[in-house]
C-alpha cells in the first residue's frame, strides 16, 4: 500500500508538471528496483522537460537500451535533443540515422527525425552573423521574453517583486513570473532602471510575454487561467494558459479581460502583433494543431472583434513545438525544436512574401546554442534586438541577451568543367584560374576526377 501511494504521488506531481518533485520520487522508485518502461519514461521526461539535459541524455540512453522496440517516435526526438543539449552532436546524428530507419516516424514530422547529417554539419559550421551580450539586469532566476513598449522594454521575471506573500512555482521551484519594465541605453545593448510594470496586472500566478498596439495603449499578454481570484482548471485538473488584454486609461492599466478564443481545454498565449497592429500571432495547442504547440494568426477587425484563428501550416509548424513568434514586417521570427537545430529551442527566420511564409532558416551560432534560445525581437533598421536563453554561462535560469546582427557576407559560387572538344570527355587535374574583370586573379584550383571545378567566393 505504501509503495502504491508513492507511485500515485509521483504520478500526480508529474501530471501537474511538478517536475522537480517528480524526478526525485521516480529516482527513489528506480533505486528500489522498478526500472519498468513507464517509470523510466516519466523519470527521464521529468529531467527533459525541466532542461536537466545531462541526466536526460544518460537516462534516454538507458531507456533505449532496454525498451527500444516499444518506444514511440517522440522519444527518439527527445533523445536527439538531449544529446544536442550536452553537445554530443556525433551521437545525435547517429541516433537520427539509425532510428529513422527502424521506426515509422511518418506521423511525427520533425527535421530531427530525418537523415540530416550534411545539413547539421552545415549548420554547425555556419558563418556567425551575431554579436551577443548577456545583460546586466539578469538575476539568478528566470528573466526572459522582451517586447518593445514605446522607448522602453517590458519583460518577465521571477525576481522578487516585493509581494507580501512569496509563492513558488512547483515546476522549477522559482517564484511566479511578473512583468517588469526597463530603460534602454543609447546603443540598445543593455537595459537599466528596472521597475515593476503594473501592480494591477501582476497577480499571484504567471504573467509573461506581452505585445502592444503601435499607439501603446492596448496590450495582449499571457497568464495562467486566473480570473476573479480563482485558478481555473479543465476536467483533468490542468490549469491552461490564456491570453488577456488590458487598456491604458489615465496612466493606469485596466483589469485584464480574456480574449474570446481562449478555452478551458487548451492553452493560448505568447501573443505578438504585426507592426501595423492588424494581425495577432500567438501560440496554442488548440484542436487542429500539428504538434505540441503551433503558431496561429488572427486578424483584428475594425469593430473590435477577431477573425477565426488560422494555423500557419506545415511550412512553419511541425510535430514539435513552435513558440514565441515575433513579426518585424519583413520576417517572422520564432523558436522551434521541430526544425533542424542545435538543441532545445532554436530561433528561426521566415521571410514574409506575397505567397506566404518562406522556408524557415536557422539563425545559427552564437545566437542559437545547444540549450533553449527563444523570444527574439529586433529593430530591422538597426539590426539590434534581444533574445532569451538558458544556455550555460548565464547568470541564472533564463537570461536576456542583446545582439547586433552583422552584415551577411556576399557569397558566390562559380562552377564549371573542362572537357575535350574532340570527344566531350572530361579532363582531369587541369589548372584553372578565375579572374575579375580588371584582370585580378581571384583564385586557382584544379579539375576533379570528373573534370569539374568550383570556386567559393566571398
Amino acid at each position: 500500500m505504501q509503495a502504491q501511494l508513492k507511485y500515485n504521488d509521483a504520478d500526480r506531481n508529474f501530471d501537474n508538471l511538478f517536475y522537480v518533485r517528480a524526478a526525485k520520487q521516480y529516482e527513489s522508485i528506480v533505486e528500489k528496483g522498478d526500472d519498468s518502461q513507464e517509470v523510466l519514461q516519466r523519470l527521464v521526461d521529468s529531467y527533459f522537460f525541466n532542461t536537466v539535459m545531462e541526466n536526460a541524455a544518460k537516462l534516454y540512453g538507458l531507456l533505449f537500451s532496454k525498451y527500444e522496440k516499444t518506444l514511440e517516435p517522440e522519444y527518439i526526438f527527445r533523445y536527439v535533443h538531449a544529446l544536442k543539449g550536452v553537445g554530443n552532436y556525433q551521437l545525435a546524428k547517429a541516433i537520427m540515422k539509425i532510428y529513422t530507419k527502424k521506426k515509422d516516424t511518418s506521423e511525427f514530422t520533425v527535421e530531427q527525425l530525418k537523415d540530416n547529417d550534411e545539413k547539421l554539419d552545415e549548420l554547425l559550421n555556419k558563418q556567425p552573423q551575431f554579436y551577443i551580450s548577456n545583460l546586466g539586469i539578469n538575476t539568478s532566476v528566470a528573466d526572459f521574453g522582451t517586447m518593445y513598449y514605446k522607448d522602453k522594454i517590458v519583460f518577465s521575471s521571477s525576481r522578487d517583486s516585493s509581494k507580501l506573500e512569496t509563492r513558488l512555482y512547483e515546476w522549477n521551484k522559482q517564484t511566479y513570473l511578473d512583468f517588469f519594465m526597463a530603460d534602454t541605453n543609447d546603443l540598445g545593448a543593455d537595459l537599466t532602471e528596472v521597475i515593476q510594470f503594473s501592480e494591477i496586472l501582476n497577480t499571484r500566478y504567471h504573467e509573461a510575454v506581452a505585445t502592444f498596439i503601435p499607439e501603446g495603449n492596448i496590450m495582449y499578454f499571457t497568464r495562467n487561467n486566473y480570473t476573479d481570484q480563482d485558478l481555473g482548471r479543465d476536467d483533468e485538473g490542468t490549469n491552461h494558459l490564456k491570453m488577456y488584454t488590458a487598456e491604458l486609461r489615465g496612466g493606469e492599466w485596466t483589469e485584464a479581460e480574456e480574449v474570446p478564443f481562449n478555452s478551458e481545454n487548451y492553452s493560448v498565449g505568447q501573443p505578438a502583433l504585426s507592426p501595423d497592429g492588424n494581425f495577432l500571432f500567438f501560440v496554442s495547442d488548440m484542436p487542429g494543431s500539428i504538434g505540441g504547440t503551433d503558431i496561429f494568426m488572427i486578424e483584428l477587425l475594425e469593430d473590435g472583434g477577431f477573425s477565426e484563428p488560422v494555423n500557419l501550416g506545415p511550412t512553419i509548424n511541425t510535430s514539435g513545438r513552435e513558440m514565441f513568434p515575433f513579426v518585424s514586417g519583413e520576417n517572422l521570427y520564432f523558436a522551434s525544436d521541430g526544425h533542424l537545430g542545435l538543441g532545445g529551442l532554436d530561433v528561426f527566420e521566415s521571410e514574409l512574401t506575397s505567397k506566404g511564409f518562406g522556408a524557415p532558416v536557422n539563425l545559427g551560432k552564437p545566437l542559437n546554442s545547444n540549450k533553449d534560445d527563444f523570444a527574439y525581437i529586433v529593430k530591422e533598421h538597426t539590426k539590434r534586438g534581444y533574445f532569451s536563453s538558458n544556455r550555460e554561462g548565464g547568470k541564472g535560469d533564463d537570461d536576456i541577451y542583446s545582439f547586433q546582427r552583422l552584415d551577411e557576407p556576399c557569397k558566390q559560387t562559380v562552377k564549371g568543367s573542362v572537357i575535350r572538344k574532340a570527344n566531350a570527355q572530361p579532363i582531369v587535374d587541369v589548372n584553372v584560374e578565375l579572374f575579375a574583370l580588371d584582370g585580378t586573379s581571384l583564385g586557382k584550383t584544379k579539375t576533379d576526377p570528373y573534370g569539374a571545378f568550383t570556386f567559393d567566393m566571398e
